[in-house]
């Protein structure tokens, strides 16, 4: 890439970050902010469009105000970026900001062996964050290639309770809630249910905010990553596993009901799916380790707001959004 084109992207970038709203503080601040002193990477992950860049402007503006460099590496501008690359950046990043110890990468899994740079920087006792929107950032090739010098903070969708913070509900303690509290509670615990908790969606609630990260997760992060040459088959099993989450699993019924070649590709699907943190699995529990593997799992959505957008969904299945949503909790 041309060093002239690097610097203008970051020079764009910088003018945005500035003018962005920093939102809701997440409840995830508090763990970064404790995981600051230690000599490690930190990796925020999560599904696409989830808060993971707002969270990282909350943490540069509680901690470190104008001594960060800022590079988002989602921009399609960076088409065409290779590692040879990383060192004009850290050169037009040096000649625009001056010297810095402290990197804020969004998206950086985008660019092939981006962790040889981390590294680089690591070594130099400068302090790295990094987003990204895969659990390929789980991998241990990454884990050997920073030599286990990184800690993995995971950022789902609102909570309920940070739901309640973006509408600026406020209650007293449980057990002191009087009766029209609860039914403040109750009607927006039943909106927190339809909506979910994509922050952007609910910023301006239309429907294309959820069909478009729903559309970017399935072709950028599982199609296009991944080389699925089945796409017909692999949209039809997302949209099914989508419309029965908290339903049990069968992978030879899925096999079948969709014509797909083998068991193995099912699977290999619902991985990349997972991957993307699109779905979460969940094994019946057993106190017999070869049992457990014997019984069907359990599927379940990042967010509710985006399944009832894409799904096909009944009244009936009310029960199951309940589920999804405790899943959800305990997750947390």
């Amino acid at each position: 890439m041309d060093k002239e084109a690097i610097k203008q992207v970051v020079l764009e970038q910088e003018r945005h970050q500035k003018n962005s709203d920093v939102g809701i503080e997440r409840k995830q601040l508090e763990q970064v902010n404790s995981l600051i002193p230690l000599a490690h990477v930190i990796i925020v992950i999560g599904v696409r469009r989830c808060g993971k860049s707002t969270l990282m402007r909350q943490i540069l503006k509680k901690n470190y105000a104008e001594e960060v460099y800022f590079v988002d590496f989602e921009d399609e501008r960076f088409v065409g970026f290779t590692t040879q690359d990383f060192n004009l950046l850290y050169e037009v990043l040096i000649e625009l900001y001056g010297l810095k110890q402290v990197f804020f990468f969004d998206e950086v899994q985008n660019i092939e062996n981006w962790e040889l740079f981390i590294r680089r920087l690591h070594r130099e006792k400068n302090k790295v964050f990094i987003t990204g929107s895969n659990a390929s950032l789980l991998s241990s090739e990454l884990s050997t290639r920073l030599t286990g010098r990184h800690i993995v903070v995971e950022l789902l969708p609102f909570s309920f309770k940070e739901y309640l913070q973006f509408h600026q509900v406020t209650y007293h303690d449980k057990s002191f809630i009087v009766t029209q509290e609860k039914a403040i509670l109750k009607r927006y615990f039943n909106e927190f249910v339809e909506h979910g908790g994509m922050p952007e969606y609910l910023e301006h609630k239309n429907p294309l905010v959820l069909q478009n990260v729903y559309e970017n997760i399935l072709y950028k992060d599982v199609i296009v990553r991944y080389e699925v040459k089945e796409i017909k088959a692999i949209r039809e099993l997302t949209l099914d596993l989508l419309s029965n989450i908290g339903a049990p699993l069968s992978y030879t019924k899925l096999k079948n009901k969709l014509n797909l070649g083998s068991v193995n590709t099912v699977k290999n699907y619902i991985h990349y799916l997972e991957n993307a943190y699109l779905i979460f699995t969940l094994d019946r529990f057993s106190f017999s380790v070869s049992q457990q593997t014997l019984l069907q799992k359990k599927v379940y959505a990042v967010d509710t707001g985006l399944v009832k957008q894409i799904a096909f969904h009944f009244s009936k299945k009310q029960g199951r959004y309940l589920e999804n949503i405790v899943y959800l909790e305990l997750k947390r």
